[in-house]
């Protein structure tokens, strides 16, 4: 009967520890942004423009690892409830993100003016219609005033 009891005990604990461990790495993805909170936009230099890319928080697909990409470079990762700075000069210039890796690359093409800032966000497929793929997904220029007031209190990604 002892035996049985601490077999039993010992399952729990490792039970207990896998539900710890599965929480831990859901919610890890979440937690990397850790550049300054979004609270407003300085105007670009003189022959510059910039573009902020932002993600606001959300529980969909929140943990997937999400990559950048500025004129076919890749810039690193954005996350939910972050954003990523851009700083280019004047022209054509095309932003792509790929959520996931099973995702398709979602792009938009940029025409950036002398000393202008655009503001672009993902948006990802509704709760109900989530995906591996992330098909429904968009990424959508917002007006300036839009995207000042979505970005409060995002993080920048370093």
């Amino acid at each position: 009967m002892f035996a049985q009891l601490n077999l039993s005990q010992s399952l729990a604990k490792a039970l207990f520890l896998a539900a710890v461990a599965a929480a831990a790495a859901l919610t890890s993805g979440c937690a990397v942004p850790t550049g300054a909170a979004f609270t407003t936009a300085e105007a670009p230099p003189n022959g510059q423009a910039q573009v902020y890319l932002y993600r606001k928080p959300s529980f969909q697909a929140c943990g997937l690892s999400s990559s950048v990409q500025f004129n076919n470079q890749d810039l690193g990762k954005l996350y939910c409830g972050a954003y990523v700075h851009i700083t280019a000069p004047p022209g054509e210039h095309v932003l792509g993100f790929k959520p996931g890796s099973m995702a398709k690359t979602y792009e938009v093409k940029l025409q950036l003016a002398d000393r202008q800032t655009q503001y672009v966000e993902f948006v990802p497929p509704p709760f109900l219609l989530g995906n591996a793929f992330m098909l429904g997904s968009e990424i959508i220029p917002r007006t300036p005033e839009q995207g000042v007031v979505d970005m409060q209190g995002l993080k920048g990604v370093k």
